[in-house]
């Protein structure tokens, strides 16, 4: 008889990188931060973090989670979003702020060590001070 199938989810095994890591980039009001990237095929699940070290310390890290859910998680490559972050009240200003991404499947039987597959990291600069408004 020809081989069983697997049985159950899987969870995504591409790595996001820096390229679907779309905003923030540059200088950045972080009154206001929208966070943009592609989602992971396979992935149901996705938070962001926001840490002022590169490698993420729970007592240094800000974690956001996405409200949306997929219509399609078997689909990679989809922006998606997370508007209007206020991030004042955590971190200050003139410093490299550096976010991730962080995915998986919520059903996964198998999931990985902490149950998120983590994107690279890609970082943004605080400005100084806010821009003034337009008009």
């Amino acid at each position: 008889s020809p081989p069983s199938r697997p049985i159950g989810p899987v969870t995504p095994l591409t790595r996001l990188t820096q390229a679907d890591l779309l905003e923030p980039t540059g200088d950045v009001d972080i009154s206001n931060v929208t966070f943009r990237f592609l989602s992971a095929q396979g992935a149901d699940e996705y938070i962001v973090q926001v840490s002022d070290s590169p490698g993420f310390p729970s007592n240094r890290a800000v974690t956001i989670p996405l409200r949306e859910k997929l219509a399609n998680q078997d689909i990679g490559g989809q922006i998606l979003t997370i508007p209007n972050q206020n991030l004042s009240g955590r971190f200050g200003a003139v410093q490299t702020l550096y976010w991730r991404v962080g995915y998986r499947y919520s059903r996964d039987v198998n999931p990985p060590e902490g149950g998120w597959v983590f994107s690279q990291v890609r970082s943004f600069t605080v400005l100084t001070v806010p821009p003034s408004p337009p008009g």
